[in-house]
């Protein structure tokens, strides 16, 4: 039986969409391993992570069964994480290295190239990536990912990326655990304290300033002002939180908004919902707007970076990057009831036939045979 070893590497100490889509991805691949280990024909896929000594991925690895490697990733050129990795890849037999933050591609890059390993550079986020071509380690690169195909269309205009050598993988949704049908939402709204009648509107992210939460807060003030019906309850960790909670409290928002932090299980979360709202500045395709989209939720979102890869022309409501804009589309929303319950209801098929788990790894396991094949 084939094995193909994948080693990926992330630089950032945080937990946000980034580093669920990496643990996403390893966890895909090992419950696939499971199902077609008895397959002689059949290609396992077996991934290990290198990372920063207390980071928050760690943790969620090991937990998971994954073998973890601590690295200093101090910069883009630190010798001893280049050199180090180097010496992993050919240690622990690895064929294929996948980068994911700036300082961790550069250094697992370089090593990659010492050690004569395959190499892969996913791109996440979508702000623009500096053309000059001092900044070349992209470049340097065996394949391309990213998250949206807006992102990859940027890098091969900007970034001097070959066609050929790049892909848009979105990440995939986990049905087994985003399924409306497995929760009941009066349940999930007594498990939050959220009030029984009223029109529940949230958010779910990590609370930094690229997430544009603070936007949201200013149109719930103003919403409320309008429809006295509404809660909104917004769940998340991150740097933001002091300044978010000292905007609730000057204002007096505390009897119809509450930040709950971060979440384990975001399926429940969504759940209780009537209403998701995503305020974002940049995004690639953003895991929490296909999750609510596979809960069937009436959703609302910026139209920035490629979170129109999502959009079906009619699943949700796409609006632009402002206050007035969101402010409009909630009222809208809110001043015509059946039009929450008709949006939720829209047909899910497309986010179903594109943006699942089991998409997402057939796709990357068809990449990693491709290179590891070369």
């Amino acid at each position: 039986m084939r094995k193909i070893r994948i080693l990926h590497t992330e630089w950032s100490d945080g937990w946000g969409g980034q580093e669920m889509r990496i643990l996403a991805e390893m966890k895909g691949f090992m419950a696939q391993n499971f199902k077609i280990a008895q397959d002689d024909n059949a290609c396992l896929i077996e991934c290990e992570l290198a990372c920063k000594n207390g980071a928050k991925i760690a943790n969620y690895a090991l937990d998971a069964g994954f073998v973890v490697h601590y690295l200093p990733f101090k910069s883009k050129f630190d010798l001893k994480s280049i050199f180090s990795l180097a010496k992993l890849l050919k240690e622990r037999k690895i064929d294929i290295l996948n980068t994911h933050s700036g300082i961790d591609t550069w250094c697992g890059i370089l090593a990659s190239k010492l050690a004569n390993v395959r190499s892969i550079r996913t791109r996440h986020l979508s702000a623009p990536i500096n053309p000059s071509r001092l900044n070349f380690i992209n470049e340097l690169a065996d394949f391309v990912l990213t998250t949206g195909k807006g992102v990859k269309d940027a890098m091969i205009a900007n970034n001097r990326i070959n066609p050929n050598k790049i892909a848009s993988i979105p990440t995939g949704i986990d049905e087994s655990v985003f399924a409306p049908n497995l929760y009941d939402k009066n349940e999930c709204k007594s498990a939050f304290n959220l009030p029984k009648n009223a029109v529940i509107i949230g958010s779910l992210g990590v609370l930094r300033s690229v997430k544009n939460q603070q936007m949201l807060l200013n149109a719930i003030l103003e919403i409320h002002k309008i429809h006295k019906n509404i809660y909104f309850i917004l769940a998340g960790d991150g740097p933001k939180k002091d300044d978010l909670e000292r905007f609730i409290n000057e204002n007096k928002m505390n009897a119809y908004t509450k930040l709950i932090g971060h979440i384990n299980e975001p399926a429940k979360f969504l759940c209780a919902l009537d209403i998701f709202v995503l305020s974002s500045k940049n995004e690639g395709v953003p895991q929490a707007l296909a999750q609510a989209l596979f809960m069937q939720k009436a959703c609302l979102s910026t139209d920035v970076g490629s979170i129109k890869d999502l959009y079906d022309g009619s699943n949700f409501i796409l609006y632009e990057n402002s206050l007035n804009a969101l402010i409009s589309a909630l009222d809208g929303l809110l001043s015509k009831p059946d039009s929450i319950k008709n949006l939720s209801q829209n047909p899910q098929n497309f986010v179903r036939q594109n943006f699942s788990l089991e998409q997402m790894c057939a796709k990357l396991k068809n990449i990693y045979l491709k290179l590891s094949k070369n």
